[in-house]
Order: structure tokens, then sequence, then C-alpha cells
């Protein structure tokens, strides 16, 4: 489905919002691919931001939220716990 905005989404929809696994991707090159739960990204998914850095691990209502693997288009890797938009500790 393509958006007013020109972000695409393919994937699975229960009542009308994205539900199940699907991938998005915005009209800055941006893309989510994973798990939805009732519109929002949550369970576990990939984020690629327009620039290359990617995060690799759990969502929760749109939030990068428990663990992840931060990688970025330089070459580093953080492994970390996120609580909503905060690292709470690297692992």
């Amino acid at each position: 489905m393509r958006y007013f905005n020109g972000s695409v989404f393919s994937g699975q929809w229960e009542e009308g919002r994205m539900h199940g696994n699907g991938s998005v991707t915005w009209e800055d090159g941006a893309v989510y691919t994973g798990q939805w739960i009732r519109g929002k990204r949550t369970g576990f998914g990939t984020y690629r931001w327009s620039n290359g850095d990617t995060y690799v691990g759990e969502w929760k209502e749109n939030q990068m939220c428990g663990k992840g693997v931060y990688y970025s288009s330089s070459g580093k890797i953080k492994k970390m716990t996120w609580n909503e938009t905060t690292v709470t500790a690297h692992y």
C-alpha cells in the first residue's frame, strides 16, 4: 500500500492496520522490516536509516525497547538494551 506521503507498506493487515509481519519504506529511504501489532512496530524488527545505520532488535509501540544491536554505517557495532529511547545497558 502506498501512502500520500510516499511511504510504502507491504505485509499483513488486521482490522485495517498493519499487524503481523511487514515492511515499510519511507520517502527518505529509511526501511523497517519486522513485526507489527495494531499498526505499531512491536516485537522483533530491523530499522535502517537512510544514512545506512541499522538497528536490529526488539521494539515496543514504535520505540526501540529491549535488547538490540546498532550497526553504524562507519562499521561500529554496539550491543544495547533500550528502555524506549534511552540506552539502559551495554552487553
